[in-house]
């Protein structure tokens, strides 16, 4: 059981010594480029850290002005195999520790405190285990519980036989890392991204070895290899913890003082070591040709690797994240153009990117790369060219040649490393402010991630000043806090570097360096292959069962030891923030009705708040698209901006002095190459994505800076307008939308589900090949008032709780499926699967998913099992003190879509889709109706909506996905077994 919940004054305090210790004076994380050019010492986010007294324990302090708090707590680890030591460790610290030896305690613990519960992640030099909350008590809280766990965890036999592996009586493997690495280790970019970094170094090097294990790795795994590994890392003093959010001047003073002390005691193990990763093994080749499982053979994929700089080098580490954002930033950069943006495409996408870490990569990936077999390309140099055109659609140019060679060793890179040089010999394509241009781009994207994420950014940053302080053998021992502190002075300082400065970089670091390369070619057999080894290994394991029941009795009792036992006294004892705490950032939101539709938009909402950029969202209407259309959506938003733009006569375009005389055609890669160099100016980029809007009015919503107004925006817009579409729509005959329905308001919003009302359930299984691990999705169709009526006033409506039944399904919904429910202990807590979510889907669907499972019919038979008992036994699941969790974790949510400018516009527009008139009013209906439900509440929209999963005979879209050899018994329902290819054939004949 618990043996204490009062956590800050337990046994074990500090006795009035002072834990923490300032260390050093503040640091300023620069924001944006504004902090660089106010001169200004202390611009930015403010930075405070703190040394425990005997130990090299540091905590970082971030003040940001997010209403969202984030804690992270920093343990540098290496990995020496490929048994996923660090990360199988990162599953079992969270399962109970020597304080809080309960199962669970910590998830509870974390939801009641306005979150959705503990999180982690796991890298080659570092495991991170993260928490956010909507109050800084919150926070307070759940840090030194979760400091127990991370320094004091509980590794159990048993915990290490559900949550790491285990085989059942029949051989089957399962365990939640085991379930999660089958899905994960023959994907085709995690394939070729170890296997990089493989031949990039030294076979002893952290870098060479899988971090998250792999299959065979973690089966030949051992609990003890565990703990020792634990007890050789996880030490106070290896460990660091970051705090971001708007916490108090004295939040040290009133928490940080108040852990007890034999939590984060040192027993003086220091892992801090010099890491030599570089210089591959002598003989070891630089390129390797890797398969993975695919029933699609068309493409395949390349990584180019290069060696980077020293951790230690800042700036030219930033230098060539411009460089790489040139490269292959966007539609018009050299790499995207030649390999990419062609009649005959050579590749689906481009990506170049910077990996930081203690050694540094450079990577290139060209992705979806056309991939002939073998065979065929034989038979494409013997037979006549006309097969060479066939594969271009009979464009007959001479890079057509290339795609039967693109697989061939060394015949892309040697594509890729002469367009690099041809870069380097036009010098940039003769623009001399290509990188000046580059280097402002990166400054507004690193500044709108600093505005729009601000925790997951300096989570970022100060894990590489952890790490190379605790690995890097030029920072060995230093403290480094806040060395990319100054980010946007050194991009100032490079936009005004010349044009030489940049060529040499190019040519030291991509043209004159080692190039190492992985090619990933698609194989339609693996899959069956990688099925009769698991087969073959189940066999074995079964084998090995000396006596089967002792060994279904040792798995279920593992399982059970593991079942978290909450009772009502610990979840009473929990200490829980106050609720009036959480808030949404300063913001004015406003709407404005036009006169007269300007195209789509008839009403402009604006949503002002303390943001540096422009934001602008023209929301388009597609009430009156034909059904039959409908199906073409997705491909018109991706055409939309990646089609040539035809200006009509009478535009002045850009900087030209007078009207065009005649149309003109601009390619698509010249202005989309120009889309973010829009972000900060007066005309706001249109963003495309998810603008597609359930009605037949449209409309632009907005998000400034606080001291800006919508009218010019609106003006420049209609002036726009007038001035391209309605010339071009005249001169074509294009009747937009009957002119009657978009000079109406459009909110509140019609809201159409395109979910089909069905008859009876339908039961699919789709077996694929080239899968190791399966998923499952139920979806139940869902006609419940969410918002308000427009019938009544929104005072009226509110009073009769209009909407109560969607705000009981949505606690209950995350209440049994949060980390360490009843819908997580059933599944995930068996080794089942990697994971399972039930939550309402877009207002519309009840939605529950199975995911990465290794055994997906024990899964959804213990789902189903699960929602039975719940039916005949409620109390033993639901009690009253979980009514405030389920409130803890719907309140979190709510408050994150309030968090940042970005959120606020988001937001701002379910704001007025749905009818309110500001966020205040929709925060209010949200409250409102969280605070009225009642147990009586839950148990009535279990019994009308969730027990439908357990009711086979229920109408509903159920979706099995395996691998191609999994038999789903009929006890689990009549499903249907269609391939992919017969589910896209039923598709097509739709439409």
């Amino acid at each position: 059981m618990l043996t204490k919940t009062n956590h800050q004054n337990s046994a074990g305090s500090n006795s009035g010594r002072q834990l923490f210790i300032r260390d050093g004076d503040d640091v300023f994380i620069q924001r944006s480029s504004k902090d660089a050019e106010s001169n200004n010492a202390s611009s930015g986010f403010r930075t405070s850290v703190y040394k425990h007294f005997e130990s090299n324990m540091r905590v970082v302090v971030c003040r940001t002005p997010s209403p969202i708090y984030t804690l992270n707590i920093y343990v540098p680890t290496a990995v020496t195999d490929n048994k996923g030591l660090p990360h199988t460790l990162e599953h079992l610290v969270l399962c109970g520790s020597k304080r809080y030896p309960t199962p669970g305690y910590l998830d509870v613990l974390a939801t009641h405190n306005y979150s959705v519960g503990t999180n982690a992640w796991t890298r080659n030099d570092c495991t991170c285990y993260t928490f956010s909350a909507s109050a800084e008590d919150g926070v307070a809280n759940v840090l030194p519980v979760f400091l127990d766990h991370v320094l004091n965890p509980i590794l159990s036999d048993a915990k290490f036989t559900t949550e790491v592996y285990h085989y059942d009586e029949t051989g089957k493997e399962n365990g939640v890392v085991f379930c999660e690495m089958s899905s994960k280790e023959n994907k085709e970019n995690i394939l070729s991204i170890y296997h990089l970094k493989k031949l990039m170094y030294n076979s002893s090097a952290t870098f060479a070895h899988y971090s998250g294990g792999k299959t065979y790795g973690i089966a030949s795994l051992t609990n003890k290899e565990i703990i020792d590994y634990h007890h050789k890392y996880y030490d106070a003093n290896n460990v660091t913890v970051l705090l971001t959010g708007a916490f108090s001047d004295d939040f040290e003073e009133r928490y940080l003082q108040k852990i007890p002390a034999d939590i984060i005691k040192s027993h003086g193990n220091d892992s801090r070591a010099p890491m030599h990763c570089f210089s591959p093994d002598v003989g070891r080749p630089k390129h390797e040709t890797v398969r993975f499982p695919s029933a699609d053979t068309s493409t395949g994929s390349f990584k180019f690797g290069w060696q980077g700089p020293p951790q230690e080098d800042i700036e030219t580490t930033i230098a060539l994240e411009i460089l790489m954002e040139y490269l292959g930033g966007n539609s018009s950069s050299p790499l995207r153009l030649r390999f990419v943006k062609r009649a005959t495409p050579l590749a689906g996408s481009v990506s170049a990117s910077v990996s930081g870490n203690v050694a540094s990569r450079l990577v290139i990936s060209l992705n979806r790369v056309p991939y002939t077999c073998p065979t065929s390309a034989e038979s494409s140099k013997s037979g006549s060219d006309s097969k060479t055109n066939d594969v271009s659609g009979g464009g007959g140019s001479i890079d057509d040649q290339d795609i039967p060679h693109l697989f061939e060793e060394n015949y892309t890179k040697n594509l890729l490393i002469k367009e690099l040089e041809r870069v380097y010999e036009t010098r940039f394509n003769g623009d001399a402010h290509a990188l000046e241009n580059a280097a402002k781009r990166q400054s507004d994207s690193l500044a709108a991630h600093a505005e729009n994420s601000p925790g997951k950014l300096l989570q970022t940053l100060f894990y590489f000043d952890i790490v190379a302080s605790h690995f890097s053998p030029g920072s060995l021992g230093k403290v480094r806090i806040g060395s990319c502190a100054k980010q946007f002075d050194i991009l100032a300082e490079l936009s005004k570097r010349p044009i030489e400065f940049w060529l040499d970089l190019l040519k030291k670091w991509f043209i004159d360096a080692a190039v190492y390369s992985v090619a990933a070619i698609p194989d339609p057999e693996l899959g069956s292959e990688l099925e009769a080894k698991r087969k073959e290994k189940e066999q074995e394991n079964a084998a090995k069962i000396v006596d089967k029941e002792a060994h279904i009795k040792f798995i279920k009792d593992s399982a059970e030891a593991n079942t978290a036992q909450i009772t009502d006294e610990m979840k009473h004892g929990i200490p829980k923030p106050d609720s009036t705490m959480a808030s949404s950032i300063p913001h004015t939101q406003s709407l404005v009705v036009l006169d007269r539709a300007i195209g789509p938009v008839a009403a402009v909402q604006t949503m002002n708040s303390e943001s540096s950029f422009v934001k602008m969202r023209i929301q388009i209407p597609i009430g009156t698209v034909p059904h039959e259309l409908r199906a073409y959506l997705a491909l018109f938003q991706a055409l939309l901006l990646k089609t040539d733009l035809v200006l009509p006569a009478g535009v002045v375009y850009e900087n030209d002095e007078k009207p065009l005389q005649a149309e003109r055609r601009i390619p698509y890669s010249e202005f989309t190459g120009r889309m973010s160099d829009l972000v900060t100016s007066r005309l706001a980029y249109v963003d495309i994505q998810s603008a597609l809007v359930q009605a037949t009015g449209g409309f632009m919503a907005l998000s400034l800076p606080s001291s800006e107004e919508s009218k010019p925006y609106i003006d420049a817009l209609e002036s726009e307008w007038k001035m391209c579409f309605e010339k071009y729509a005249q001169r074509s005959n294009l009747d937009y939308v009957d002119a009657k329905t978009v000079t109406k308001s459009p909110f509140p919003m019609i809201y159409n589900s395109n979910f089909p009302d069905l008859e009876k359930s339908i039961f699919v299984h789709v077996p694929v090949e080239s899968l190791q691990t399966s998923e499952s999705n139920f979806y139940l169709k869902l006609d419940i008032p969410f918002r308000p009526t427009s019938k009544c006033s929104f005072n009226d409506d509110l009073d009769n709780l209009i909407a109560l039944d969607y705000f009981a399904l949505r606690m209950l919904a995350a209440l049994i499926g949060r980390s360490g429910g009843p819908l997580y202990n059933a599944i995930r807590g068996k080794g089942y699967s990697y994971g399972v979510h039930l939550y309402i889907l877009a207002q519309s669907k009840l939605f529950l998913r199975i995911f990465k499972a290794s055994d997906v019919v024990k899964a959804i038979g213990a789902a189903k099992q699960l929602f039975l008992d719940i039916q005949q036994n409620w109390d033993a699941h639901v009690s009253e003190t979980d009514i405030s969790l389920a409130r803890s974790i719907v309140k979190y949510h709510i408050t994150a879509s309030q968090s940042t400018p970005i959120n606020m516009l988001l937001w701002g527009i379910s704001n007025s889709r749905d009818g309110f008139s500001s966020a205040e009013e929709h925060n209010i209906w949200c409250n409102t109706h969280i605070a009225a439900v009642k147990m009586s509440d839950l148990r009535r929209v279990f019994e009308k909506y969730m027990f439908k999963f357990a009711d086979d005979d229920c109408p509903m879209l159920r979706l099995i996905v395996t691998p191609s050899d999994t038999k789903v018994p009929a006890e689990l329902g009549p499903y249907e077994q269609k391939t992919l290819e017969e589910i896209c054939a039923t598709y097509k004949s739709d439409y």
